[in-house]
């Protein structure tokens, strides 16, 4: 990742507050990527899925209150390690000291391969609707 992209950390593991919504929250990282300035999300799982979006829109809401910031993007960086089964196509995942078996077709006496990592950089772009969402739950909570 680090190598495909000139990325600069502005600020990492900070707190945003919206004062306006009333919600806080940790963001990963505030960066720089190849120009563009936005929140960076790190998630160690096996796909990115739609709440991510909904999390990172929150964060750019809240910096929207921040008015000498520019225009924010959001990004995932997603990191994830498995094993694969050289005789059928499960894989296995530790994450946590629990260790999860998936894609188990048959019975197989598996023989694990060595971890493999994977790295999936993605930019989102549903804020609005994201926003929307996230703001619709938020508002039954509180």
């Amino acid at each position: 990742f680090y190598s495909k992209n000139d990325v600069i950390a502005h600020k990492i593991e900070e707190r945003v507050v919206s004062k306006k919504n009333n919600y806080a929250g940790t963001i990963d990282v505030l960066a720089t990527v190849n120009g563009t300035m936005g929140v960076l999300d790190i998630k160690t799982s096996q796909a990115i899925y739609r709440d991510y979006s909904m999390q990172t829109s929150a964060y750019i809401e809240a910096f929207k209150e921040d008015l000498t910031l520019p225009p924010l993007t959001c990004w995932i960086l997603r990191l994830d390690q498995a094993r694969k089964c050289l005789k059928c196509p499960a894989t296995m995942r530790e994450k946590g000291g629990n260790i999860k078996i998936r894609g188990e077709k048959t019975k197989c006496e598996h023989q694990w391969s060595e971890v493999r990592g994977e790295c999936e950089f993605k930019e989102l772009k549903t804020f609005e609707s994201d926003i929307q969402a996230f703001l619709a739950f938020w508002l039954k909570k509180i």
